[in-house]
């Protein structure tokens, strides 16, 4: 009933009820006449028709204009929990809750899934030399760069402070190793900057590939190990992608 409300809109939808109004009160007039066992007078149904036409709008407009406020307000907020506000990217609760479904659909049919831990090389530096309203700056133009460079099936979150990870779909070790590159080369073509200078800034990336198989990989295992290839990234010098192989092995790149 919300959805067709919603598609209706305000307008359309007082007017409906209105109609429902106008035709219900034709039709209990001529019950009651036909109970009585008399021919409806031409006035009553005119009367029948003016009514209901006056009074429901002014009665349904306040209901159905606080009715679509609450509507709006709740798909506001629906949307504040489902995106970070500083970068645009997905929250870390709602790309978290989508991961499940990526996995079992990778499971089910049979194709890779790649995840990308991303962090902010030396990003507290930034804050504390620009402060922390250029430090959102920052954030949200890395999210910009992400969101040309991503596909429509893929998913991209703000994990936490100046962590991002994304979710790749269909997607193996060649594919995010690509998607990766694109986006250290993305950052050193079009530069940040701040206070008309220019920003330093690199990123460290971790990546980790997962090919179903008769082990299925749990939400927390994939996050894990792209987590220690970021680490793995950070002790090689920042400023590069480390693809995860397995706990002692990493490939850079």
């Amino acid at each position: 009933m919300r959805k067709i409300i919603e598609k209706l809109g305000l307008v359309l939808t007082i007017t409906l009820v209105t109609l429902v109004s106008v035709i219900a009160s034709l039709a209990l007039t001529n019950i009651v006449y036909a109970i009585i066992g008399i021919e409806v007078p031409p006035s009553n149904t005119t009367v029948a028709i003016i009514v209901p036409t006056i009074i429901t709008p002014l009665v349904a407009s306040p209901f159905f204009n606080l009715l679509f406020r609450v509507f709006e307000l709740e798909n506001t907020n629906r949307v504040l929990a489902a995106y970070d506000p500083v970068t645009g990217l997905m929250s870390r609760r709602a790309i978290l809750s989508q991961t499940a479904n990526f996995l079992s659909y990778a499971e089910r049919k049979q194709v890779p899934v790649s995840m990308l831990f991303i962090d902010l090389d030396d990003f507290k530096a930034i804050n504390d030399k620009y402060g922390h309203q250029i430090g959102d700056n920052v954030l949200h133009r890395i999210g910009q760069y992400i969101n040309t460079i991503k596909r429509e099936s893929d998913l991209i979150g703000r994990y936490g402070g100046d962590e991002i990870i994304a979710l790749l779909p269909d997607t193996d070790t060649k594919g995010v190793q690509h998607f990766s590159a694109k986006l250290h080369a993305i950052l050193k073509e079009s530069p940040i900057t701040a206070n008309n200078k220019v920003v330093s800034l690199t990123l460290s990336i971790g990546t980790t590939t997962y090919k179903p198989n008769a082990h299925p990989i749990s939400i927390d295992e994939l996050i894990r190990q792209s987590d220690l290839a970021l680490y793995e990234a950070k002790q090689h010098g920042k400023n590069c992608t480390a693809s995860y192989i397995t706990d002692d092995t990493f490939d850079f790149h």
